[in-house]
């Protein structure tokens, strides 16, 4: 196909259209998406950059959520903050994809502040049902491995929050 030619005979769409569509199409998406979720998705894309282009700075703000940092260190900031922090790029691109409509239904339910609320109670709430786990864990198998896992990312608060709305339909 020549570059700039119509191909409306064809049926195909040249490929400047197709993604001048597609630019479109995504900017009316995060146009929509209510601030709240814009927020929290952009502190996780912004967490996964800081992880991938300076690793040290990353690991000294102690975001991702350790057992054996919560009991012992009392580092209780990352119950909060563990559900913004991505180290993987396809875990943050599943995340995106997954949390987005999730999020954003949440949001247009209960309202921003309500949204960023339950974001960070969620947060708390998940990371310490995981840390009192590895700790009643590390105590029962007498091993200090439970403790040294670690969890983040948007998906436990997903899964809690479909949990939640699951039980809530019965």
């Amino acid at each position: 196909q020549a570059a700039g030619r119509d191909n409306s005979c064809t049926g195909h769409a040249p490929r400047h259209g197709l993604l001048a569509v597609m630019q479109l199409q995504c900017g009316r998406a995060i146009q929509n998406t209510p601030l709240g979720t814009r927020a929290v998705l952009l502190l996780s894309v912004c967490s996964y950059i800081l992880f991938v282009l300076h690793h040290h700075a990353f690991i000294s703000l102690n975001l991702v959520c350790r057992p054996v940092d919560v009991v012992y260190g009392l580092q209780l900031q990352r119950l909060l903050f563990a559900s913004v922090v991505h180290t993987s790029l396809p875990g943050l691109c599943l995340a995106l994809l997954v949390c987005w409509r999730r999020f954003a239904w949440l949001e247009r339910r209960t309202g921003t502040l309500g949204f960023v609320v339950w974001f960070f109670w969620c947060s708390l709430i998940v990371h310490t049902v995981y840390c009192l786990g590895a700790l009643v864990l590390a105590a029962i198998a007498g091993a200090e491995g439970p403790l040294d896992g670690e969890v983040h990312g948007l998906l436990p608060l997903l899964t809690a929050n479909l949990v939640a709305s699951i039980k809530g339909s019965d």
